[in-house]
C-alpha cells in the first residue's frame, strides 16, 4: 500500500496517500479535536496526538499498515521533533517514518527560489539555494490568514468560519493600484445576508501590502519588502536567481490579483538590473501545496521512510 502523507498546518490538517494529487482528508484543526497549532497551546502534544489519530481514522487505515511521511513547522524544536518521532514509532507503531520540515520538502519542487508561505497563523518567507536553506534568510510577515479572518469578522459582522472563508476567496481581490481604486470607489455588495462595504473590501485586499488597514497594530513595509529583505540575506551571487523564482503558496495565495500585484511591487524595490528578472508564481492548489509536495516526494522516494 502507498505511504500515508500527513501535513499538519496551524489551521488546517491534510492527509492522504503518496502519489495522489489531492488529500483525502482536509479538515480544520478544530474539526479534528484540536486547537490551531500556534504559540503556547495548552497540552499541545496531547492535542497533536488526538488530531493525528483522527486523521488516520478518517483515512480508514491502521498506522501500522504502511509508512508515514509527515511535515513539521520550520520552527519545530529538537525536543518536539523527538516527541513526534517517538509518538509515531512507539505509540502508532508505523513501520517506517519520514519526518521533515515543510520548507525542505517544498524546496524539492522549486530549486533556487524564494518560498513565500501565506499561512493562516503565520506568513513566512525563506530562500532556497541549490536545494538547501539560506541560513538566516527567514522572514516572518505580519499579515496572515488569521488577521484577515478577524478583520472580516469585525468589519462585516460574520461569525461563521466557513462564511469567512467564502468571503476571502470569492469577494476579496487585490487591486492593481490601491489609490486609484479608492478614488473610483468599489460598490457595496450583499453576500448571504451580509453587507460588504466597498472600502472595507479594498482594505482587506490590500492587507499583505499595508497590513495597518486591517489591524492598526500591524507594522510592516509590505510583503514585497519582506521578500526583498529575505533575498538580501542571501549570497550576492544568488540574489538575481532567487528573484526569478518567487513561489507563493498557502491559503492566502488564493486571493485574486495577488500574483500580478506582488510581482509589480517586488519590481519596485529590487535593484534596476534585477527588475526585469523578477517573476512571481502562485502555485496551483496553493492551499495544500505542502501536502502535495510531500505526496510527490513520498511517491518518488519510498525508501526515504526508515
Amino acid at each position: 500500500m502507498p505511504a500515508v502523507v500527513i501535513d499538519l498546518g496551524s489551521y488546517r490538517c491534510r492527509a492522504g496517500f503518496a502519489g495522489q494529487e489531492v488529500p483525502k482528508v482536509d479538515k480544520l484543526t478544530l474539526e479534528l479535536g484540536g486547537q490551531p497549532f500556534q504559540g503556547r497551546v495548552p497540552n499541545f502534544f496531547d492535542q497533536y496526538k488526538v488530531v493525528v489519530k483522527k486523521l488516520y481514522e478518517l483515512l480508514g487505515v491502521s498506522p501500522s499498515a504502511q509508512p508515514a511521511y509527515v511535515t513539521m513547522s520550520l520552527r519545530t524544536s529538537d525536543q518536539a521533533q523527538k516527541q513526534i518521532e517517538e509518538f509515531f514509532r512507539n505509540e502508532l507503531k508505523v513501520p517506517a517514518l519520514y519526518l521533515e520540515k515543510s520548507f525542505v520538502i517544498n524546496a524539492t519542487c522549486t530549486g533556487n527560489a524564494v518560498l513565500v508561505d501565506l499561512g493562516y497563523q503565520k506568513s513566512e518567507i525563506t530562500c532556497i539555494a541549490e536545494g538547501t536553506f539560506v541560513d538566516g534568510s527567514g522572514v516572518v510577515h505580519v499579515c496572515n490568514g488569521n488577521e484577515l479572518a478577524n478583520y472580516i469578522k469585525k468589519a462585516f459582522k460574520v461569525d461563521d468560519p466557513a462564511l469567512i472563508e467564502e468571503i476571502k476567496s470569492e469577494k476579496i481581490s487585490v487591486v492593481p493600484n490601491f489609490d486609484e481604486a479608492c478614488e473610483k470607489g468599489l460598490p457595496d455588495v450583499e453576500f448571504k445576508g451580509h453587507k460588504l462595504t466597498g472600502q472595507e473590501l479594498l482594505n482587506a485586499g490590500e492587507s499583505y501590502f499595508i497590513p495597518f488597514f486591517i489591524n492598526e497594530n500591524l507594522e510592516s513595509d509590505g510583503l514585497h519588502n519582506d521578500i526583498f529583505n529575505s533575498v538580501k540575506k542571501s549570497p550576492v551571487d544568488y540574489r538575481a536567481k532567487l528573484c526569478e523564482n518567487i513561489v507563493v503558496y498557502g491559503g492566502g495565495a488564493n486571493m485574486k490579483g495577488l500574483q500580478a500585484r506582488l510581482e509589480k511591487e517586488v519590481k519596485g524595490v529590487v535593484p534596476p538590473a534585477t527588475k526585469d528578472k523578477v517573476k512571481v508564481k502562485v502555485v496551483d492548489k496553493p492551499a495544500y501545496y505542502s501536502w502535495l509536495c510531500l505526496s510527490v516526494y513520498a511517491d518518488a522516494r519510498p525508501q526515504a521512510a526508515k
